[in-house]
């Protein structure tokens, strides 16, 4: 589609298609992660002191230790999948 400004020119009329479907995939993906923490948070602790053999303080331990390899996991690697996907997309700079 075009419209004419007020040159006398035809610009190209942006389309909302492109946005409305990246909105809706970045809705579906945040439904699904959390739903994803919804099903395991509840079920995690109870699982770690089963495999603990009931010793509540060593479950809690490695409970903690999970926790804290996930977020640093998250932090270093965050960045790179970044870099990669602007890679693969041909988006940033090419210096």
């Amino acid at each position: 589609m075009t419209r004419a400004t007020s040159h006398g020119s035809l610009d190209p009329q942006p389309s909302t298609q492109p946005r409305q479907a990246a909105i809706l995939f970045i809705l579906i993906t945040v439904m699904l992660d959390v739903l994803s923490f919804g099903i395991i948070i509840p079920v995690l602790p109870k699982l770690v002191e089963d495999f603990m053999s009931g010793d509540t303080a060593q479950a809690a331990s490695i409970y903690g230790l999970m926790g804290t390899a996930w977020a640093l996991m998250q932090f270093f690697c965050s960045p790179i999948q970044g870099a990669l996907s602007a890679q693969i997309k041909g988006v940033g700079s090419h210096c």
